[in-house]
């Protein structure tokens, strides 16, 4: 039987993002410098970026915890016809990544993993993915502005409260967490693809699509939540729930109806 795929859309909050989203484009963000540059807040696990060829970065290095490996950038952009592939050593079975400059990422070219690995892509100020954007990952994909990673042992890994990776011996699932100001867009006006059976998340203050998305066998999961929220993931990417914050704290999960969120949030 041929298989399916299954789109989520959680939460479709507020204008204001859409307002502020315009400057990227008459502001010049697609003609923004191909750089992806490492910061220093790894220590001497810095990522290390080579040019395998006229086209194609190749980021190596990181922090590895147990099966994890963290990445830590001050800027991260992919221009028109280039291409930048995260190695993937052995035993590595998520690739966390933060940019923790003051720019949004342009990804206008080819994002990739030389392996299986999932790939979670962290940048609070704002991901766009150009007409021309596409992933070549065989696993999970998440793009999110969250501030931070919080693993379910309240372990952190800030984007804009940066310190050396969490010492995470064992897979412990990741919950990516707004700050207090509103949370930046993204926006994909190209053609993402994930692996067979694997799943495709992005998450923002406002999610705009009208590229292609497309997660064979897999799930999509887009999600635009308000600040202080918090998405509880799986270790594959994939939205377990939301954690809103109301004047009476409640959680919208798999089991809640979208008619019950509007209900509880006064959004009817």
């Amino acid at each position: 039987m041929a298989s399916t795929t299954n789109l989520k859309g959680f939460l479709w909050l507020g204008l204001f993002p859409f307002l502020s989203m315009g400057c990227w484009f008459s502001g010049g963000l697609y003609n923004a410098s191909a750089q992806i540059l490492p910061d220093n807040t790894l220590g001497a696990e810095s990522s290390r970026i080579t040019n395998v060829s006229d086209i194609r970065e190749l980021i190596e290095g990181g922090a590895i915890r147990g099966s994890n490996l963290f990445h830590s950038f001050e800027a991260f952009n992919i221009g028109e016809g280039q291409e930048a592939y995260f190695a993937n050593p052995v035993g590595i079975e998520s690739i966390f990544s933060r940019v923790t400059g003051n720019e949004p990422s342009a990804i206008l070219g080819t994002l990739g993993v030389n392996g299986a690995a999932n790939l979670f892509f962290l940048n609070p100020n704002g991901i766009i993915f150009g007409e021309n954007a596409q992933l070549d990952i065989r696993g999970s994909f998440v793009a999110s502005t969250a501030n931070r990673l919080v693993f379910d042992n309240g372990v952190e890994f800030s984007a804009t409260n940066p310190e050396s990776a969490p010492l995470l011996t064992i897979n412990l699932t990741p919950g990516l967490q707004y700050g207090q100001q509103q949370p930046a867009a993204v926006v994909n006006t190209g053609n993402l693809v994930v692996g067979e059976g694997e799943n495709l998340t992005l998450v923002g203050g406002t999610v705009l699509n009208v590229g292609q998305l497309s997660a064979p066998g897999g799930t999509i999961s887009v999600a635009a939540v308000p600040s202080q929220s918090l998405i509880q993931l799986d270790l594959t990417g994939q939205v377990n729930s939301v954690d809103l914050l109301f004047d009476n704290d409640w959680t919208l999960d798999k089991k809640m109806s979208l008619r019950n969120f509007y209900a509880n949030s006064f959004l009817t």
